[in-house]
């Protein structure tokens, strides 16, 4: 799913999970928000999503964790599974098969009640990795996942 979001309140990035993140930042009528929702990361009772988005000053892989009802649905389905915050690393790969290593880490919502752990994990990324990238890999504990990716902001603009 691609969306292009145009921003006007700052009560919407809420939607996005990062208001209270410090890689946010102000946002003002004209901000445009390009996502992708990559799904080859998803893993029941670890990862409820994983977005790919290109803002005004980075990009960002956002890492979404399962809510808790999820996570206890998810246990009863696999008692197996463990009630804690799986072990979350991501690179983006070029195409001469270099990395982009993230330049920052957010963990926004980390004391959430109702969370066993944290909402969220964001990873920044240079804008310029929105033209550069060509794949997402995502690690999740002992699991790799890679997924492809092309530029959102050459497809709108």
């Amino acid at each position: 799913m691609r969306a292009t979001i145009g921003v006007a309140p700052a009560c919407c990035i809420a939607l996005f999970g990062i208001a209270a993140s410090s890689l946010s930042a102000a946002v003002d009528a004209e901000t445009q928000v390009l996502a992708k929702d990559l799904n080859a990361a998803r893993t029941p009772g670890k990862v409820a999503a994983v977005i790919w988005t290109v803002r005004a000053e980075h990009c960002t892989l956002q890492v979404v964790f399962p809510n808790a009802g999820r996570i206890a649905q998810a246990m009863q389905d696999d008692p197996k599974l463990k009630q804690q915050r799986p072990s979350v690393q991501v690179w983006l790969l070029k195409a001469d098969g270099s990395l982009i290593a993230p330049t920052q880490r957010a963990e926004p919502g980390k004391k959430d009640m109702r969370q066993p752990y944290g909402v969220e994990i964001l990873f920044a990324f240079p804008l310029s990795a929105d033209k550069e990238a060509v794949a997402a890999a995502i690690r999740v504990d002992d699991a790799f996942y890679i997924e492809p990716l092309s530029s959102l902001s050459h497809e709108h603009g």
